[in-house]
């Protein structure tokens, strides 16, 4: 169990008594709130996904893109580093979570959160979730869960032209990454990295990104069976 922080964070923020809890980030201090800290897996995301903490420490001052940013934890990250991070997270607790995160670590001039899913097309999504406004949880439809919500969330494609072009893009999406890179406009990107469901869903986002000029330099970050993580970037001339 990560150990609890003083109170000094929401003290200084919010004058709230929500617990607090370190982030397993070894080179800046920053925390999350603890309610959406399910079992410790947002506080030690570092620990979780050691290869998407070593891809962040390498992208450098440019536009990070969080697609599915759950309550922020890779968000602070990147923005402790320099990043502007753009972070997009629909389900409606994780994203009041995320943002309370943010002005948690005084970082509300590198991260703006949007409370929107991301899809090939501009409209809206039904995504599944645990029943109940518990923060923490990534979009549950993979998994069995009594009862699910079905949560209407206004749907953007990854090319709104009021937004910063992104350098550098995370995609964890639960399964519906194709659409994102469907809906992409790749313009200006360097590098992403993609948590692919399945070997059907790896080899459809092959063919995407070798068609706008990626290819994968690593790969591996296997939680379940058929799950992997790739990071692709751009080949070189």
């Amino acid at each position: 169990m990560v150990a609890p922080v003083g109170l000094s964070y929401s003290q200084k923020h919010l004058q709230v008594n929500t617990p607090v809890v370190r982030l397993d980030d070894p080179e800046h201090e920053l925390a999350i709130y603890a309610s959406g800290d399910w079992h410790g897996w947002r506080s030690k995301a570092a620990t979780k996904e050691p290869w998407t903490f070593d891809w962040l420490k390498t992208i450098g001052t440019g536009v990070f893109y969080d697609v599915g940013a759950c309550v922020g934890s890779y968000s602070l990250m990147a923005a402790a580093r320099g990043a502007t991070v753009i972070a997009f997270e629909p389900v409606p607790w994780n994203y009041a979570e995320c943002v309370a995160n943010v002005y948690l670590n005084s970082l509300e001039n590198r991260i703006a959160v949007l409370p929107v899913a991301v899809g090939a097309e501009d409209g809206t999504a039904i995504i599944k979730h645990p029943g109940g406004p518990t923060p923490g949880f990534g979009e549950g439809g993979r998994r069995t869960w009594t009862p699910t919500w079905d949560l209407r969330i206004p749907m953007v494609r990854l090319g709104d032209p009021s937004l910063p072009k992104p350098t550098h893009v995370k995609i964890d999406v639960e399964g519906q990454e194709i659409d994102v890179l469907r809906g992409m406009d790749f313009d200006g990107v360097e590098s992403l990295i993609v948590e692919l469901k399945d070997q059907d869903n790896e080899a459809d986002a092959f063919v995407i990104l070798q068609a706008h000029g990626f290819e994968s330099t690593w790969h591996g970050g296997e939680r379940t069976e058929k799950q992997r993580t790739h990071i692709f970037r751009r080949k070189s001339c």
